[in-house]
């Protein structure tokens, strides 16, 4: 048995747990371990037996967990035949929009409109453009302010309370960095701890590329986010593979993708030139659904900021006037109304794996099938259309028309809405169900959708409102 996946509500109040039974036999949930207290009779848990690899949630609702927030605890769950425990510091839940580059952003009011009109809600930047940023409403994953390769501790304490920093980025791929000898892992342990003694407030945030090595680093943040950037020269299916493996290793912790969101504007001195185009839109999209529909809790692009005039890293982003960025942009700002609404329950995801997940299927092969189960009432299912053929001189997909879909659901589950999220917004849609399993027809599916099928009457209403405040077509 392990736990997979935990979250807190805004006030940390309430927390989601998903627990898997990776045995051979039934498992039944006994205790329910934090603060060294037994929450089973603050908890809901919609099934108490888990059959083999299947999985169950509890809700646990209770002012402890708030009034420990950025505290470190401990949480286990014990069944009849195995347990698990985590480790974990408790924070509310947020799903960022964001984008790397915050600094070249904020520096400019042209840039600060463009990324408002992009639908960011945060950026990444250095401490000293949080109060610029935050006139604006926007969040911060601010650098660690260093000195001397230690922590800056006066300017960390003076926004270890600030409400504009959303983390503090403490290392960027320390899977590259600490290997090639920059750092040490004694370094980093040490910066950690520090950070957290001397900050309640806010979670730290590590971002890794080599999936391979995870497990080294993947332990050290309170969120990890995971940076593939295929085009040119991967499949765009190692963006859901570094999510699948970002989430194996600092589980039961949140997973936010960086979609690549640039090119190089030059080869570089040795002649090579492998991230030579800007992603097509359409691309983007697929590459964002990728990383949504594996499990991904937020989207950070990389990156705004164009520094072409580095020879050994000629990073060109969004913020260029190449015919081919401005497309992108328009992309990423058809996105930004469906990723608010579906951030809202995305934030409390668990991406369904194992033998369980392999039950639903379409009547084209083309269309990858993902669940995402969020809180104890709703399921997001995530369909991603996968005949497409991605280059190096561009990117075509074939839109499929007339799908029917047919999603086994587990037994304990059962809802009363049902909709469509897309780059067009919220639409009903009517499912028919028998038993545990339903069945459902789209009329076409170019790139992704998603279906939502919920108990929570609300949901529509509330996901409308968030889609209708940040879309920008």
């Amino acid at each position: 048995m392990r736990i997979a996946s935990l979250s807190f509500t805004d006030r940390a109040n309430t927390a989601y747990l998903y627990v898997y039974n990776d045995g051979f036999e039934e498992e039944k949930i006994l205790r329910i371990m934090a603060f060294n207290r037994d929450y089973m009779s603050h908890s809901d848990i919609v099934s108490e037996k888990i059959p083999p690899k299947e999985f169950s949630v509890i809700k646990i609702t209770s002012s402890d967990f708030s009034r420990f927030i950025g505290h470190f605890t401990s949480i286990k769950v014990e069944g009849e035949k195995s347990l698990d425990e985590v480790g974990i510091r408790v924070f509310p839940t947020f799903f960022p929009v964001g984008s790397y580059g915050g600094n070249q952003i904020l520096s400019d009011k042209d840039n600060t409109m463009e990324a408002l009109e992009l639908g960011f809600d945060t950026l990444v930047a250095g401490v000293s453009k949080i109060e610029e940023a935050k006139k604006y409403g926007f969040r911060v994953i601010a650098y660690v302010p260093y000195k001397d390769n230690r922590l800056d501790i006066e300017s960390f304490n003076k926004f270890a309370k600030d409400e504009g920093v959303l983390a503090w980025y403490v290392i960027d791929e320390p899977d590259i960095q600490i290997e090639k000898g920059r750092y040490s892992l004694d370094w980093l342990t040490h910066t950690v701890r520090e950070i957290y003694r001397r900050d309640k407030m806010h979670p730290t945030y590590i971002v890794l590329c080599k999936p391979f090595i995870f497990e080294k680093y993947a332990g050290f943040p309170d969120v990890l986010a995971v940076d593939p950037y295929p085009v040119c020269i991967l499949p765009l299916t190692y963006v859901s593979f570094e999510v699948d493996r970002g989430i194996e290793t600092a589980r039961p912790k949140p997973v936010w993708l960086i979609p690549q969101a640039f090119r190089h504007g030059r080869p570089k001195p040795n002649g090579s030139w492998g991230w030579k185009r800007f992603p097509k839109p359409d691309e983007e999209r697929l590459m964002v659904y990728l990383g949504l529909s594996h499990g991904a809790k937020g989207i950070i692009y990389y990156t705004y900021y164009s520094v072409i005039d580095n020879v050994r890293d000629p990073v060109e982003g969004m913020v260029s006037r190449h015919p081919d960025a401005v497309a992108l942009k328009r992309g990423i700002a058809h996105l930004s109304g469906e990723l608010h609404a579906l951030g809202e329950v995305l934030r409390f995801g668990y991406h369904v794996t194992g033998p369980s997940a392999k039950r639903s299927y379409s009547s084209n092969g083309s269309i990858e099938i993902n669940e995402i189960f969020c809180r104890d009432d709703t399921l997001l299912i995530m369909l991603v259309n996968h005949d497409y053929i991605s280059a190096v001189d561009g990117f075509n997909i074939s839109e499929k028309r007339d799908v029917e879909f047919t999603i086994v659901l587990p037994k304990w589950f059962d809802f009363e809405d049902s909709f469509i999220v897309d780059e067009k917004g919220l639409e009903d849609i009517k499912v028919s169900r028998k038993n545990n399993r339903i069945v459902f027809k789209l009329g076409s599916i170019r790139i992704a959708k998603t279906v939502v099928l919920t108990s929570d009457r609300q949901l529509f209403k509330m996901m409308d409102e968030k889609y209708r405040v940040w879309r920008r077509i």
